[in-house]
């Protein structure tokens, strides 16, 4: 499947968030994905990941919680990590990652009632804070991450899908509109 990707940037909490995109070309939206980044950030592996989601027939925004305008990386780097560690889930990287979302609800070729997020480690504690603080996520998957302590009192109804269903599970959910 043909994408197109760019880097973007998207306003949120005052200032300019930096972002990858990635999507298919085709006429009808898709169902959107945000891609949570590791602790390394917005790398090569976490622009490969969005790309895949892109060619498997998602719209696919990572944005970098490091990198903002006005920002200084280490100051970016402190908070955020801070975030993951913090009893709050309403914090300064999910905020973010709500306004990414809501940019990527905005694009043409994203459908706005078909989000998910998606997060790696670090990304996935930030997966889970945002499936708290943002009711338009539709699921959530967090890839070798820990709970944040503020979601471990929350009584969630735990689906474990096996590795051999996740593409039948993919299928019936695209064709859920």
């Amino acid at each position: 499947m043909q994408i197109q990707e760019n880097e973007v940037t998207l306003p949120s909490e005052g200032s300019v968030l930096k972002a990858f995109l990635a999507h298919p070309f085709q006429s009808s939206p898709c169902p959107g994905v945000v891609v949570i980044q590791e602790v390394f950030g917005l790398n090569d592996n976490i622009r490969r990941v969005t790309r895949r989601f892109a060619q498997q027939g998602y719209a696919a925004l990572a944005i970098d919680l490091y990198l903002y305008s006005g920002g200084i990386k280490a100051w970016c780097v402190i908070r955020t990590v801070q975030a993951v560690f913090s009893s709050n889930t309403d914090n300064y990287a999910t905020r973010h990652l709500s306004n990414a979302l809501t940019y990527l609800a905005s694009q043409p070729y994203a459908d706005r009632n078909r989000l998910v997020a998606i997060g790696f480690c670090m990304g996935g504690n930030f997966a889970l804070a945002l499936a708290k603080e943002d009711k338009r996520l539709k699921t959530i998957a967090h890839i070798y991450s820990t709970t944040p302590k503020a979601l471990r009192e929350v009584p969630f109804q735990r689906r474990t899908i096996p590795p051999s269903q996740v593409s039948n599970w993919l299928r019936i959910w695209h064709r859920r509109r």
